[in-house]
C-alpha cells in the first residue's frame, strides 16, 4: 500500500507544468445552462416559484456540473434561495431577472410579478359566479381598464368597482379589503350572501360603500368606522342583525347613512350624534329602540 500511495503523488508532480490534474472524482466544467421555466409569472406578492437549472457539455450532453449560484437583479420586485427558490415580494406589477451561474457560464429567467388586483378581482369573478353575470365583458383579459364596471387612474388602480344589479350570487371575499386606492364599491341590488367583511375597513380611500338590497347577514363591522373618507354607507334591504356600532360615529365626512330594512335591535348609539356632515339618515324598519340622540332630529 505504501508503494502505491508514492506512485501516484510522483504521478501527481510529474504532469506538465507541474500542475496537478483534476481528481476524475470532479464534475466536469459545463459549456452551458438553461434555467427552467426561462419565464413564468408569479400571481401576487408572497408567491413561489422553484427554479432548476440544466448543465450541457460541448456536445450538448446532459451533465451533473458544479454547484450554482443564484442572483436576482431586483430584490424589491423577487427574492431567491441559494437553492432556487423565487418569492416575489413586490405590491404591484413589475419584471425582474433571476440569474442561475455555475463556473463560467450563466443564464437568466425573466420572471413577471402579476398586478396583485388582478389576482383579488379574479378570485372575487368565481367566487360570486363570474360566469352568469349579467355582464362580464372584459374580465379575465390582460387590461383591468377594459372590465365591465372597473375604473382604474394614470397609474392603473383601482379607484371604482361598480357591478349594481349584475347577478352576483355569493360571499364578499375579504380581499377586496387589499384595494387600496378604491374610491367606490357599488355591488348593490345582487344576490350577495355571508358576512361584510370587516377587511373593507382599509379601504382608507373610499367614499361610497353600496352594499345594498342583497342577502347579507350577520353584524355590521365596526372596522368600517375607519374609513375616515366615507361619504355614503348603505347597508339597506338586508338580514344584518346586532346593534350598530358605536364607531359609525366616527365617520366624519359621512353624509348619508342608510340601514333600513334589516332585522338590528338595541338603542341608538349616541355617538352617532358625532355625525356632523350628515345630510340623510335612514332607519326604517330596522327595530332599534331607545331615543334619538338631539344632533340627530334636524337630519331628513
Amino acid at each position: 500500500m505504501a508503494t502505491t500511495v508514492l506512485s501516484a503523488t510522483v504521478w501527481a508532480f510529474a504532469c506538465g507544468d507541474g500542475t496537478v490534474e483534476p481528481s476524475p472524482d470532479d464534475p466536469p466544467p459545463p459549456a452551458a445552462v438553461t434555467v427552467v421555466p426561462a419565464t413564468a409569472t408569479l400571481a401576487a406578492r408572497g408567491a413561489t416559484l422553484q427554479l432548476t437549472v440544466q448543465m450541457r457539455d460541448r456536445n450538448g450532453k446532459v451533465i451533473e456540473g458544479p454547484a450554482v449560484s443564484w442572483a436576482t437583479s431586483d430584490a424589491s420586485v423577487a427574492t431567491v434561495t441559494r437553492s432556487g427558490l423565487v418569492t416575489a415580494v413586490a405590491d404591484d406589477a413589475a419584471t425582474v431577472g433571476i440569474t442561475a451561474t455555475a463556473g463560467d457560464v450563466s443564464a437568466t429567467a425573466q420572471l413577471s410579478v402579476a398586478d396583485p388586483q388582478y389576482a383579488v378581482l379574479i378570485q372575487f369573478f368565481w367566487a360570486t359566479g363570474g360566469g352568469d353575470w349579467t355582464n362580464s365583458e372584459g374580465w379575465g383579459s390582460p387590461d383591468l381598464s377594459t372590465w365591465h364596471g372597473v375604473t382604474v387612474d394614470h397609474q392603473g388602480r383601482i379607484t371604482r368597482l361598480d357591478l349594481f344589479n349584475n347577478n352576483l350570487v355569493g360571499p364578499i371575499l375579504p380581499d377586496l379589503g387589499d384595494l387600496a386606492h378604491l374610491q367606490s364599491l357599488n355591488l348593490g341590488r345582487n344576490r350577495l350572501s355571508g358576512g361584510i367583511p370587516p377587511e373593507l375597513g382599509n379601504l382608507a380611500a373610499l367614499a361610497n360603500l353600496y352594499l345594498g338590497t342583497n342577502e347579507l347577514s350577520g353584524r355590521i363591522p365596526p372596522e368600517l368606522g375607519n374609513l375616515g373618507s366615507l361619504q355614503f354607507l348603505n347597508l339597506s334591504g338586508n338580514d344584518l342583525s346586532g346593534g350598530i356600532p358605536p364607531q359609525l360615529g366616527d365617520l366624519g365626512a359621512l353624509r348619508e347613512l342608510s340601514l333600513a330594512g334589516n332585522d338590528l335591535s338595541g338603542p341608538i348609539p349616541p355617538e352617532l350624534g358625532n355625525l356632523e356632515s350628515l345630510e340623510h339618515l335612514s332607519f326604517l324598519g330596522i327595530g332599534v329602540t331607545g331615543r334619538i340622540p338631539p344632533e340627530l332630529r334636524t337630519i331628513s
